[in-house]
C-alpha cells in the first residue's frame, strides 16, 4: 500500500466528520492498529498512519487512545538505533531553520507536554546541524519558557552568534505556533592539546551488575503491600501508581536506569536526609559509531532524573509535590567521545531549595571513572501539604 493510497483510506473509510469538514470520531481505529502490526505494510506507510494521525486527531479526545496505540505500535517495529534517529533527523524548512513532529516519549510528565530533555537535545541538534565536524559542543545553557505540546510540530531556529577559529556560538529558539517555547545557546570549540588536567574523583557505590530497574521491582513491591508486609502513606501509593505504569511501558523508553536504593527513590522505609543520588543509566539497546547520536542521546537523559535530588529527601517528612518541572537546565561536556549505550553513573545533588524552587547538579561519570560532564538546573518545586524542613 502506497502512502498516498493510505491516505485517501484515512480519510474516506477511517473517520467521520461533521457537516463543516471537522474530524469527529474514529470507527476504524482498531483497523489501524492492527494496519501498524501488519508485516505487510511497508515502513514508510506505517510512518504515515503514526504522522497523519498524530496531526489530524490532535484535538478530538475521542481519539487520542487511538493516537497512543498507533504510535506505540510503530515503536515496537522499530529497531532501537532507526527510532532514536528517527527523533534528531530534524528536517532543514530554511536556512537555519529545523523541523520535527517527534515530540514524544515515555518521559514526558503529561499526555501533551514534551519532556524538556528531548527539546533540549533537539535543539542541540539544530545547532550542530550549522557548524564544522571539527567543531564540537561544550557549553549548553537553555530556558523552558512554555510547555511544548507534543502534537504540534517545533520549528528551531539558530542564530549564528559567531564564528572564530577556536570557538563558535548558537542561539537556538524553539518555537510552536509563533510563540517561543524554549531558548538554548550552545558554545562549541575546537580540539586541542591538553594543558592542565585534574578531575574530581568517582564516588564508590553498588555496580550496575548488582541493582535492579526500578521496573523489575514493582511487581515484587505489589505483592509485598498487598500481603501488608509493607504498608504505604497515600501520598506512595500514588507514586506506585505512576511508577507502575511507566514500568509497564518500559520498552518504548530510550534510556534504562539502575538505582543505588531504590527505597530512597520512591520513599519507602526509613528516610535518610542526604539530598546526593546515585543511578546508573544507559541506553536500551546498542547505537553504532555516531558521535552525535551518542551526544544527543546523553543529552536527552541529563534533565530527568535531576529534580529528584530536591523532594525525594524530604519523603519521610511526609512531603506530597504538587508541582515539579525544569526552569532551566546546562550541560558542561568534558568529553565529545561519550557511548551512551554504556553504562554511566549519574550523580546528582541538590544544594538549596526554597520559596518554591530548588537548585540541584549533576555529573555523569564513565564506568571506569572518567568525569563525562557536568550539569545544574534549577526547578519549581511546590507541594500539596505543610512546608518540609529537613
Amino acid at each position: 500500500m502506497s502512502p498516498s493510497s493510505l491516505l485517501l483510506m484515512l480519510n474516506r473509510e477511517t473517520f467521520t466528520y461533521d457537516d463543516e469538514g471537522n474530524h469527529r470520531s474514529s470507527r476504524r481505529g482498531e483497523h489501524l492498529i492492527g494496519l501498524m502490526r501488519s508485516s505487510l505494510l511497508s515502513s514508510v506507510a506505517k510512518f504515515v498512519i503514526t504522522d497523519y494521525a498524530a496531526t489530524s486527531l490532535r484535538h478530538c479526545s475521542s481519539c487520542r487512545r487511538v493516537v497512543a496505540a498507533l504510535q506505540q505500535a510503530s515503536t515496537s517495529m522499530e529497531n532501537y538505533e532507526d527510532r532514536v534517529k528517527r527523533f534528531f533527523a530534524l528536517e532543514q524548512v530554511e536556512p537555519d531553520v529545523f523541523r520535527t513532529s517527534n515530540l514524544g516519549t515515555l518521559q514526558q510528565s503529561s499526555d501533551k507536554a514534551a519532556y524538556g530533555g528531548l527539546i533540549f537535545a533537539q535543539a542541540l541538534a539544530a545547532a550542530e546541524n550549522t557548524v564544522e565536524d571539527k567543531l564540537k559542543p561544550h557549553a549548553m545553557h537553555s530556558f523552558f519558557i512554555l510547555n511544548v505540546d507534543t502534537s504540534i510540530p517545533v520549528q528551531y531556529h539558530v542564530r549564528r552568534v559567531r564564528d572564530g577559529r577556536s570557538f563558535c556560538t548558537r542561539t537556538v529558539e524553539a518555537v510552536q505556533e509563533g510563540k517561543i517555547v524554549f531558548i538554548l545557546q550552545v558554545s562549541f570549540h575546537v580540539l586541542e592539546p591538553d594543558s592542565a588536567v585534574h578531575q574530581d574523583v568517582m564516588p564508590v557505590v553498588p555496580s550496575w551488575e548488582k541493582l535492579e530497574c526500578l521496573s523489575d521491582v514493582i511487581p515484587w513491591l505489589k505483592t509485598e503491600i498487598a500481603a501488608g508486609r509493607i504498608k504505604v502513606k497515600p501520598a506512595l501509593e500514588h507514586r506506585l501508581k505512576h511508577y507502575e505504569t511507566r514500568a509497564s511501558q518500559k520498552n518504548g523508553d530510550l534510556f534504562q536506569i539502575r538505582l543505588t536504593s531504590i527505597d530512597r527513590h520512591i520513599g519507602l522505609g526509613e528516610q535518610s536526609t542526604s539530598r546526593t543520588f546515585y543511578s546508573w543509566v544507559r541506553s536500551v539497546g546498542d547505537l553504532g559509531d555516531c558521535e552525535k547520536l551518542h551526544r544527543y542521546l546523553v543529552a536527552y537523559t541529563t534533565d530527568g532524573p535531576m529534580g529528584g535530588s530536591a523532594f525525594r529527601p524530604h519523603y519521610g517528612n511526609g512531603f506530597d509535590p504538587s508541582m515539579i518541572f525544569s526552569l532551566d537546565h546546562n550541560v558542561w561536556m568534558h568529553k565529545h567521545l561519550i557511548r551512551a549505550d554504556q553504562w554511566m553513573l549519574f550523580e546528582n545533588t541538590s544544594t538549596v531549595a526554597g520559596k518554591g524552587r530548588a537548585f540541584v547538579t549533576g555529573k555523569l561519570w564513565s564506568e571506569d571513572g572518567v568525569l563525562l560532564l557536568s550539569c545544574a538546573q534549577e526547578i519549581v518545586l511546590r507541594s500539596r501539604g505543610t512546608v518540609s524542613k529537613i
